[in-house]
């Protein structure tokens, strides 16, 4: 395990199992809108299935109502509530388990909670095994705010799920204490940082008082395609001595199980400068990270960057293999999604203060294309606000299910489907939730060729999933 004070010390990454993850994007997400009270704890450890519900059918329209419009291109065939209480600032990760078993990672209060998708959508809670967080990671000062950045489904093991949980406990006092960590809930973190940030609003007199080794870990997330897991995380240090007082930011992945055999951990690196004023310009680098096994061709990855994108691959054995690649695109709130099928890797990200949507398609062993503007038919779009949270997942006849969030204060989830060349092929955009809604994450899932399971966090706090089924 790696824990910092003021000195660097080198990443451990210790042995484990394999297990199942992230076939989709899981991801990771940083802190980009306002969430949810975290301290709202769930009622139900209930393991039971969650309920369906069918929805009610519409009252017949009266004489003097307006024109029907054309039939929308899905049906809620529907609904269920899953649990109460989900953190908005932990979110939604799903991932694929053996056999094509979707499982969704979310929180309660401060537990890890799991749900397993069946094939007709259903939900339900399976127990997660989180004992070394529980009981050797407390807080160290009940005053302490402990964030939970992501829960990911890492797969069975002696009748329990195990989870990766990337956590941030941090004081009410600005930066006077800090735990980040990164990596499995019942083992030792593979990545942790047990230090206030050294480089916190930092300023050129401040960096060069500290010695050339001190560091910080920023950021971190775990992944998994199933059976290996990984973890990406973001590291920034002084560049060098004496009258060099810039700052450089390090992407670098480490393995899980492994002990550090990674032999080039750096994926990427960026330096700051001190402007004229002794301040440091953009420090967002290398945020909200998202990787996905692309088959055979190894591991795709991809973080926001100053505004921008970076992409880069390696290989099954984490090996360099391209990249990495920047590419300019103001990427909007929430986190970028990536899914492949086979070799084949798709990509999805909005745009800051934009009504549209970006994607972008290429194989998993050649150089990733710039995400591009989608041409949707949407009879209902935002009138103001942004299209953000978009999710991916591709459905068993190769179509593409597109789910993201829609509007500034009365937010709705929407879906529609993209054909593998990423042209529309529903009629519309449909409109899974109503204004009243207003979700703070959404997400995916395909379970037949033209049916999927869309949930969703909502402003009080309630995980709500929907069988949605459309026509192309």
């Amino acid at each position: 395990m790696m824990h910092r004070s003021r000195a660097v010390r080198a990443l451990v990454a210790l042995p484990l199992t394999l297990t199942a993850l992230v076939a989709t994007a899981s991801l990771v997400a940083c802190k980009d809108e306002a969430k949810p009270d975290p301290s709202k704890t769930s009622p139900s450890t209930s393991s039971s299935a969650a309920t369906l519900t069918t929805p009610t059918a519409p009252a017949k329209a009266s004489a003097s109502a307006e024109p029907s419009k054309p039939p929308p291109p899905c049906t809620i065939e529907s609904t269920a509530t899953i649990d109460k209480g989900a953190r908005g600032d932990t979110g939604l990760t799903v991932v694929m388990l053996p056999g094509n078993q979707a499982a969704i990672g979310y929180a309660t209060g401060e537990q890890p909670k799991v749900v397993v998708i069946d094939t007709t959508g259903k939900a339900q809670h399976v127990d997660v095994d989180w004992g070394h967080v529980r009981d050797q990671e407390k807080k160290k000062d009940d005053k302490m705010v402990r964030a939970i950045h992501r829960v990911t489904p890492l797969g069975y093991k002696g009748g329990k799920m195990r989870a990766g949980m990337d956590v941030i406990d941090t004081s009410k006092e600005k930066n006077a204490a800090r735990y980040l960590r990164c990596g499995p809930a019942d083992l030792e973190p593979i990545v942790a940082d047990d230090s206030p940030l050294n480089f916190f609003e930092p300023t050129e007199e401040m960096v060069a008082a500290f010695p050339a080794e001190t560091s910080d870990v920023r950021d971190c997330r775990t992944f998994s395609n199933g059976e290996t897991s990984w973890v990406v995380a973001t590291d920034v240090r002084r560049d060098g001595t004496g009258d060099n007082h810039d700052l450089r930011f390090t992407w670098l992945v480490d393995e899980v199980p492994g002990k550090a055999t990674i032999k080039d951990p750096n994926i990427d690196k960026r330096v700051a400068k001190p402007n004229k004023d002794k301040k440091y310009g953009t420090l967002d680098h290398f945020i909200t990270p998202v990787s996905v096994n692309a088959g055979n061709d190894g591991y795709m990855m991809l973080a926001r960057d100053g505004g921008g994108l970076v992409f880069a691959r390696r290989s099954d054995k984490f090996e360099r293999t391209g990249g990495p690649w920047p590419m300019w695109l103001a990427a909007g709130p929430g986190l970028p999604s990536l899914a492949h099928q086979g070799e084949r890797v798709f990509l999805a990200v909005g745009e800051w203060n934009k009504t549209d949507l970006f994607a972008s398609t290429f194989m998993g062993n050649t150089n990733p294309t710039k995400p591009e503007k989608i041409q949707l038919t949407d009879t209902s779009p935002p009138v103001e606000g942004s299209r953000d949270w978009p999710s991916l997942s591709v459905a068993s006849d190769g179509m593409l299910f597109v789910a993201f969030i829609d509007g500034k204060a009365n937010r709705r989830v929407r879906l529609t489907v993209l054909g593998p060349e990423l042209k529309q092929k529903t009629s519309d955009v449909f409109d899974v939730t109503g204004p009243d809604v207003s979700p703070t994450e959404a997400r995916v899932i395909g379970i037949a060729a033209n049916k999927a399971l869309v949930v969703w966090i909502d402003k009080h706090s309630e995980l709500t999933g929907a069988v949605v089924s459309c026509k192309y």
